[in-house]
């Protein structure tokens, strides 16, 4: 996994290391810039991978539990 991270940063920063400063230190000019659309656009795609992987897991770990158990439909359950 670390070998995979490295990799990916290496590869985004050389594809745009000759459009974009990447160790900006003016927050004006950041935030002005085309990169922090860049990550902001990253961002979003990993908040909703995130989101999706913790709903898929959630739904994995009921349904693992589900399968040890058996409602008990007269007494109103549902599980």
């Amino acid at each position: 996994m670390h070998r995979w991270r490295e990799f990916l940063v290496g590869e985004i920063v050389d594809k745009l290391k000759n459009k974009h400063n990447f160790f900006e230190e003016n927050v004006d000019l950041y935030t002005e810039s085309h990169l922090k659309r860049i990550v902001k656009r990253f961002e979003f795609i990993l908040n909703s991978y995130l989101r999706n992987f913790v709903k898929n897991s959630t739904e994995d770990w009921i349904n693992f539990l589900r399968s040890f158990t058996i409602p008990k439909y007269e007494a109103g359950e549902l599980w």
